[in-house]
This record gives structure tokens, sequence and C-alpha cells, in this order.
């Protein structure tokens, strides 16, 4: 799974995706398709993908943070107890 998350993550960037965040071994891209922003997770136990609709520019709204400090916790957790995702 690792390495299919490195590979999406790598997409991302060759897409132009922007690196916004990162933190717990966690990384946040944002990337703009068409009308809208696509912000992509990634860590240690995968990656999410939160999506906001219109705008011109982008915003981490309330949802996108929300999800973006769930994600995070939950790799800190990874990282504290790595056996439970062995």
């Amino acid at each position: 799974m690792r390495t299919e998350v490195r590979k999406k993550e790598r997409e991302i960037e060759a897409k132009g995706g922007v690196l916004w965040s990162w933190g717990n071994g966690c990384k946040l891209y944002v990337l703009q398709t068409g009308t809208h922003f696509e912000w992509f997770m990634f860590g240690e136990t995968g990656m999410n993908v939160v999506v906001n609709r219109g705008g011109s520019y982008p915003y981490a709204c309330e949802r996108v943070v929300a999800h973006w400090e769930g994600f995070k916790k939950n790799q800190l957790s990874v990282n504290k107890n790595p056996q439970i995702f062995a």
C-alpha cells in the first residue's frame, strides 16, 4: 500500500499539486481541477481526498481543516503503535 500511496503522491505533484501543509509524517496537497479544488492527504496509513467545489482560489475551509487534523491525529497514533498496522 505504501508504494501505491507514494505513486499517487508523485502523480499529484506532476499534475501541479502544491504542498500546502505537512506534519506527523503527513503531507497535504491542493490541486485545482476545473472549477474546484481537490485536497490530497498522504501518510503511512494511506490517503484521503476532500473536494471543494467552486471558488477561484484554494481555501482550506473548516471541512478541509477538520479532515486534515483528523488525518494527522490518526497518523500520530500509528507512529506510536506501529504494530496495529503491521
